[in-house]
């Protein structure tokens, strides 16, 4: 099951995904929306053995919000014993709460949008969190009990040299992270 969160603090120049600002009232009215589409799906007797919430960035909404989906997700839909919950989430928007909250729902595994552990490519990218905010979240998930935690990467970068990429890869691997997604830029008709 994937549940698309549609809501970004600041939109990434290369990123063609559906997303807008967060509002707390238009947070709310999609959580209802969704939980409206699981009364329908839920009629279905679907069986599942992953959930997936993606987006967007899934860590601007909020904790709370998110363990309503997985709680109610697991109360109207079938999931395997050992379901994979996992969770994108963008540093710059995790905090101490967020963490405990998601692992308090049963989220098992996280995947952020690192995409460099180089500043100044972070910053060519229009990401607003730095390479210690990456090291901070690893941090709460991990003192929370997540441990599986994927990070992205991206490849092409403007300025990325092969030291750089280096340097992003070392970081990765020293920093506990079970996988790492290695993505091209690319960029989509009509974006910045």
């Amino acid at each position: 099951m994937y549940i698309h969160i549609p809501f970004c603090s600041n939109k990434c120049g290369y990123c063609s995904f559906y997303s807008f600002k967060p509002t707390e009232s238009l947070m709310d009215e999609y959580l209802q929306a969704v939980l409206s589409c699981f009364d329908n799906w839920s009629k279905k007797d679907l069986h599942f053995d992953t959930l997936y919430i993606g987006g967007g960035t899934p860590s601007v909404f909020e904790g709370e919000r998110l363990a309503v989906l997985i709680r109610e997700a697991k109360k109207r839909f079938s999931f395997a014993k050992n379901t994979e919950i996992t969770v994108e989430c963008n540093p710059s928007s995790v905090s101490g709460s967020l963490a405990d909250r998601l692992a308090a729902a049963g989220v098992n595994r996280i995947s952020m949008g690192m995409q460099s552990a180089v500043d100044h490519e972070r910053r060519a990218l229009g990401r607003a969190s730095s390479s210690s905010q990456v090291e901070r979240a690893i941090k709460l998930f991990k003192d929370c009990g997540i441990s599986n935690i994927s990070l992205d990467l991206m490849l092409g970068i403007p300025g990325q040299t092969p030291d750089t990429l280096e340097y992003s890869l070392r970081f990765a691997a020293e920093s506990g992270a079970k996988h790492t997604s290695a993505y091209i830029l690319k960029l989509e008709e009509g974006t910045p």
